[in-house]
């Protein structure tokens, strides 16, 4: 069985590791507590958990439409600079 730490998951899944504890808490992964009492997190559940999570967002990574509305900022202000040039000339 292949098992992950709080923050290994949290690291891998791109969450805050508060996430992956209330998930837990919520029995929404499956977990268990090793020898010195801390939660190991099977990687089939997060995996599943993680492409639940991917379909309510419709595919989107975390943080994807923030850098892709980055990206149109970037783009709508090179054409304002642009603008700016031609009517200077």
């Amino acid at each position: 069985m292949s098992e992950l730490g709080t923050f290994e998951a949290a690291r891998e899944f791109n969450v805050h590791p508060v996430t992956i504890l209330n998930l837990i808490a919520q029995g929404r992964l499956q977990a268990r507590k090793n020898e010195y009492n801390r939660w190991r997190i099977n990687r089939k559940s997060l995996e599943q958990w993680n492409a639940a999570r991917l379909a309510r967002r419709g595919n989107r990574a975390h943080g994807a439409h923030r850098e892709s509305s980055l990206a149109n900022l970037r783009v709508a202000a090179s054409e304002q600079s642009r603008k700016k040039a031609k009517v200077r000339d």
